[in-house]
Parts: C-alpha cells; sequence; structure tokens
C-alpha cells in the first residue's frame, strides 16, 4: 500500500493496471483513490475515466502547455489535458502565492533568477507575473527587453488573496451539465442529514446479504435523508428511495461477529435494511469494518429517521 501512495503522489497512473495488480476491480481501486484524497494522504485528481495523476504531474502538464501555447487558457487545458478546471486553477493559485512570497524580499529582480528559484520554466513564470500585475497582485512593471521585473513596496504576500480566474465558456457548459446529473428535491423538500464524507451505504431487502456489503463495491451509495424521502444516490443520481411515509418503523441491529446496520419495517410488510460501509484502506489490511463508528452511524440515522416518522401531522 506504501507503494501505490508513492505512486499516487508522484506519478500519472492508470486505474486499471493498479486493479490488475491488486487483484481489484476499477470501482475499487477509484473507491480506495477516493479514501485517500479525503484523507488527504495523496493529492491529485482524475485527468479521464481511466488515469489519476498526482499534483506533481498536473503542475508539470499545465505549466509545459502554458509554455508551448503561449496564454493561459482554461478553455483549452481543460480540453486538451482533460484536468478539471478547478484543479488548474488550485494549481495556478498555489504558484502564484510562491512568486509573491518569493518576491517579498526583493525591489528588482530578473524573471530568470525567480524561475530558477521558484523551481519553474521562465516563459511560464513571466505569463504568470504579467497575470498578477494586471489582476493587480504585484504592485510594479516587467521590463520585456531585459527581463526585469521593478516592484513597488505596497507588494506582499499578506495583500494577495485568491485570485477569480475568469470562468470559460466550457466550464459553464460543464458545470450545467453537472446540475443536469444531480438529484433534484421535489417541491418542499428538504435535506435534514446526509452520510458523511468517505462512508457508503448499501441497501438490503428483508434478507441481509453478507457478500453485498464485504464484495460488492458497485453497490455502495451516498444516503440522504429529507424530509419527503430516504435517498440512495450513485455518482450523483437517484438510484432508489423510500418515501417516509412508507416507513413505519426504524430499529438498529447487528449482524455476523455484531456488525451493527438499520432494519426499516416497511408498510405492506415489507423490510428494507441499510449498512454502512468505509472503503478506505484499512479495509484491504483486515481491519474490514470500523465497528465504533458504525454503530455510531447507525444509531443517528435510527433516530434521526424515527423522529422524521413520529412528528407530529
Amino acid at each position: 500500500m506504501d507503494n501505490l501512495v508513492r505512486c499516487l503522489n508522484s506519478e500519472c497512473v492508470s486505474i486499471s493496471e493498479i486493479a490488475n495488480e491488486l487483484g481489484l476491480t476499477n470501482d475499487q481501486v477509484e473507491l480506495i483513490i477516493d479514501s485517500l484524497l479525503d484523507a488527504g494522504i495523496v493529492s491529485g485528481a482524475y485527468i479521464s475515466e481511466h488515469f489519476f495523476a498526482s499534483d506533481r504531474v498536473i503542475k508539470k502538464l499545465v505549466t509545459n502547455f502554458v509554455e508551448k501555447t503561449g496564454k493561459i487558457d482554461f478553455h483549452e487545458i481543460v480540453r486538451e489535458l482533460s484536468i478539471p478546471e478547478n484543479k488548474v486553477k488550485d494549481i495556478l493559485e498555489e504558484i502564484s502565492r510562491t512568486i509573491i512570497k518569493a518576491l517579498a524580499p526583493y525591489r528588482r529582480v530578473r524573471i530568470a533568477d525567480l524561475s530558477r528559484e521558484i523551481g519553474l520554466p521562465q516563459n511560464f513564470t513571466t505569463f504568470l507575473v504579467k497575470r498578477l500585475i494586471s489582476k493587480g497582485k504585484i504592485i510594479g512593471s516587467l521590463d520585456m527587453v531585459d527581463g526585469i521585473l521593478l516592484i513597488e513596496p505596497r507588494t506582499s504576500v499578506v495583500e494577495y488573496e485568491k485570485e477569480t480566474f475568469k470562468e470559460s465558456e466550457f466550464s459553464k457548459i460543464e458545470m450545467e451539465r453537472s446540475k443536469n446529473k444531480k438529484m433534484h428535491l421535489e417541491e418542499g423538500e428538504e435535506i435534514l442529514q446526509e452520510l458523511e464524507k468517505g462512508w457508503y451505504a448499501v441497501r438490503h431487502g428483508e434478507r441481509f446479504e453478507w457478500s453485498k456489503s464485504m464484495f460488492r463495491f458497485d453497490l455502495l451509495r451516498k444516503l440522504i435523508l429529507t424530509n419527503k424521502r430516504l435517498i440512495f444516490l450513485k455518482k450523483g443520481k437517484i438510484d432508489s428511495e423510500i418515501p417516509i411515509d412508507q416507513i413505519v418503523e426504524v430499529i438498529p441491529d447487528a449482524i455476523g461477529t455484531g456488525n451493527p446496520y438499520i432494519r426499516l419495517k416497511l408498510k405492506n410488510n415489507e423490510v428494507a435494511s441499510i449498512f454502512f460501509v468505509c472503503p478506505s484502506v484499512k479495509m484491504f489490511l483486515g481491519a474490514l469494518y470500523l465497528l465504533g463508528k458504525q454503530k455510531a452511524l447507525v444509531d443517528g440515522w435510527t433516530l434521526a429517521i424515527n423522529n422524521l416518522i413520529h412528528r407530529p401531522k
């Protein structure tokens, strides 16, 4: 697992190749990566459906692309490199802070010296310095003939604020598409509770199928409770739901060696069960379930749903 973390933090890796090496599915590998991202153990982004790139690689890809094209165009970067636009913005904002911090002791500096100090190509450094000057983040002027930056005393790291990069039309289209994929609340419906980051729910019927929670990672769902229904989300879309008015009672239960889960008694004598799973690296190292946290989730969700179904009409 240490080798996997090192690769994710330094390279661009194929999801399929990792899955083959570990004997897992692509979905399982993505869940491991998501868990590592949530825990802050790795940093990077999916640059397509099939690859994950570390921040180091993304930074290199972006700087090389800007060097080649001679401009910072988010539409082109996202389209040509398949890097999420928010990740490109984060990378450029981080570099911008690095530049301003490096400039703090100086009032006059050569761009060549600055680029060596921050470890970035000279042309890329020039493009970003010009942008920072135009945005008022650096108070000064750039002599393009001699490649010298003259800085006024007002420039400081403290004054730097997160730059708002212009949103491309491509980004607006993608955001609109993203909105269309997400669940839509009904009129008068509001979200009361969401399953916390890193945890997923597996829905069972009356018969609890243990293998579904242990091995079927494709069945993991995000759980949301509204004032009208219990919603199971798969990649932002509603996969299934249970109307609140169909729930008679919610009971905390346990299976196996005391693994807690929620049992819902529904109308028409039907039963549904919900098991909570945290697909973290620990699962694949032998610690299958974090029992204490599972029990807290079971108790919390049982209380929330029961309070809802027994509320005064």
